[in-house]
């Protein structure tokens, strides 16, 4: 209805508004927003539907572009708010779940944001600042979806001694790879807390026992940690990296012992390696992994 008011579909005789819209949003979610793309999905989808595909000419005559904004800004608001109440419903699932299993209070998302402030304008909101760019540090409460705690530092501060331990007590923490730092592992272990923390890809926490896991979660067998000439090896030494995923109990230089969830991504061929504290018969790796895309 919005779209023919805003006179963004001027005919719709074939035309099916609904199936656009999905196809419109399907494209979007693969950052690809060209109207190519829309009519490739929107084809898709009509095929799908059992319903004859629509050629390229009437397809475009259909549309007035030029009132494509309109549509989009009046469609935001009811599909952001549809989104938030979707997300707040899911999010309380999860929070349900992760109580149970890891008995916590909540889980917390910890990140930092850089913003520029020289010569645009900002200089005189973040007065007393120091440098080109302020930094933003906020923990986000996934049970109440509300901000915790922020703090303004400036831009070259580390986002680790800004992460408020205090909070840490009975919650899981979710955080970026700029939060790797060995003595937070040991403060939020000691304060019966949690975290998954991305770490570097080119991790050399050394290896104390580790084991390749199938992609339904199953221990396919257990790895030596050692390689070919018995020598100790690091998460991601050369033996490691077969395209395999492992589960990996590791140490780090302050001699704390860590497990590491580290995934093989096939479509980029890359590894990712993920820090936590939370036991392997609580969580395989690969919950591991989507707790954390989950952010």
């Amino acid at each position: 209805d919005l779209a023919k008011k805003v006179k963004f579909v001027q005919r719709s005789r074939k035309f099916l508004t609904p199936t656009f819209v999905s196809a419109l949003f399907r494209s979007r979610a693969d950052k690809e927003w060209t109207l190519s793309s829309i009519y490739r999905d929107y084809n898709a989808l009509m095929i799908r539907q059992g319903k004859a595909s629509m050629s390229w000419e009437p397809f475009h005559d259909f549309l007035a572009r030029s009132q494509f904004k309109d549509f989009i800004r009046g469609i935001a608001q009811p599909i952001s708010a549809l989104s938030l109440e979707l997300c707040a419903g899911r999010t309380k699932e999860l929070i349900a779940v992760l109580k149970e299993k890891l008995n916590i209070r909540d889980v917390i998302i910890q990140d930092g944001c850089v913003v520029p402030i020289e010569n645009n304008g900002l200089r005189k909101v973040f007065k007393g600042l120091r440098g080109s760019a302020a930094k933003i540090h906020m923990s986000l409460s996934l049970l109440h979806l509300a901000p915790l705690n922020s703090v303004v530092t400036s831009g070259t501060a580390s986002e680790t001694a800004n992460l408020p331990l205090e909070l840490a007590f009975a919650v899981l923490f979710l955080c970026d790879a700029g939060y790797e730092d060995q003595k937070l592992f040991h403060a939020i272990d000691e304060n019966k807390g949690f975290f998954i923390i991305k770490v570097n890809a080119d991790c050399m926490y050394k290896v104390l026992w580790q084991c390749e896991i199938n992609h339904d979660g199953t221990v396919s067998r257990a790895v030596e940690p050692t390689d070919d000439d018995c020598n100790p090896i690091g998460v991601s030494s050369k033996c490691n990296k077969d395209k395999r995923c492992r589960d990996i109990i590791a140490v780090t230089s302050n001699g704390q012992k860590i497990r590491i969830a580290r995934i093989y991504n096939p479509s980029t061929q890359s590894y990712v390696n993920f820090a936590t504290n939370i036991p392997p018969e609580v969580m395989d790796i690969f919950q591991i992994a989507e707790l954390y895309r989950a952010r």
